[in-house]
């Protein structure tokens, strides 16, 4: 049975995951971190909000683990025989599930809440059982879930293979932050700002969105805007690693419309707070602040442009 010390690192339980494994495997982290920003957090699909934010998770995609950390990451969601996927994959590495909470009653969020939720398979037991270890509520100790129901519940299974691996050098960080910060350049955002804000002004209900106080710790559209300024929060740090490594190397200009941003979701995530206790919806304030997101993030990248 792996064995594994559940320290959150990243901010959701997918990031967790892989920096816990690379922890165990003592493969670097860094483009984790570098891999952090982004420019793009709403999609026009319908659904409420907490369904149409998106930043393309799970993060980072399977080529930049392969590349960049010597991991080789393959998922499914529709196996034949869990069983016999999960016992092979599991003499490699610990073994990653996707549930969702609703469905865990190891959890606070056990019938309240709907949203991907991460997990290890860390061992079998002799009784058809496999041993999971749940990163975010680690407290709960090693938890017994037989395949039968597993099979039922699962969304996606992740296994791993950590492969011969170099570790990159300073041009190889320099050429992949250069190339994400590039193609983001090329997105135009004022449609997407656009959606978001005529959204907020004319379809917005933040009843629906959290029912009542008791909701805000389940909340799926608080959870993604947390995650959102923790992206950004990772980011900085991801640089501030970057230069340290590597001497010659300045991000300074950066970190302050990066720190903007951060507050800026800080600031939109305690406006709805607060209007859920008001029961009222300042939707000009709301807009106001996803004016503020967009603006920095356009001075981030044009900061991170003159490094090049």
């Amino acid at each position: 049975m792996w064995e594994l010390e559940c320290e959150i690192e990243g901010n959701n339980c997918y990031n967790s995951m892989l920096f816990l494994l690379l922890k165990c495997f003592k493969r670097d982290d860094l483009f984790l971190y570098l891999n952090k920003y982004y420019n793009h957090y709403y999609t026009n699909r319908a659904g409420l909000l907490a369904e149409r934010l998106d930043s393309n998770y799970p993060r980072p995609n399977p080529d930049v683990l392969r590349d960049y950390c010597g991991v080789d990451v393959r998922y499914t969601d529709s196996a034949p025989d869990i069983r016999r996927v999960i016992s092979e994959a599991i003499q490699k590495a610990p073994v990653g599930v996707t549930l969702d909470p609703y469905d865990c009653g190891w959890t606070p969020h056990y019938r309240r809440a709907h949203y991907n939720h991460f997990c290890f398979v860390v061992g079998l037991s002799k009784n058809d059982t496999c041993i999971c270890k749940d990163i975010y509520f680690s407290k709960c100790g090693y938890i017994e879930i037989p395949f039968a129901e597993l099979a039922l519940i699962y969304q996606y299974i992740y296994t791993f293979e950590f492969l011969p691996f170099e570790p990159p050098d300073k041009e190889s960080h320099i050429n992949f932050l250069t190339g994400n910060i590039n193609a983001l350049s090329e997105r135009n955002t004022d449609e997407e700002r656009r959606q978001l804000k005529e959204y907020l002004n004319s379809r917005f209900e933040l009843k629906e969105e959290i029912p009542d106080l008791k909701y805000l710790e389940t909340s799926a559209l608080l959870l993604k805007l947390m995650w959102f300024a923790e992206d950004k929060r990772m980011f900085i740090a991801g640089l501030k690693t970057l230069s340290g490594r590597f001497p010659g190397l300045n991000y300074d200009s950066v970190y302050r419309p990066l720190r903007d941003c951060v507050q800026a979701f800080v600031n939109l995530r305690s406006v709805l707070i607060k209007s859920l206790i008001k029961k009222d919806v300042d939707r000009r304030l709301l807009s106001t602040i996803i004016d503020e997101i967009y603006d920095c993030d356009r001075r981030v990248i044009k900061a991170m442009r003159k490094k090049e």
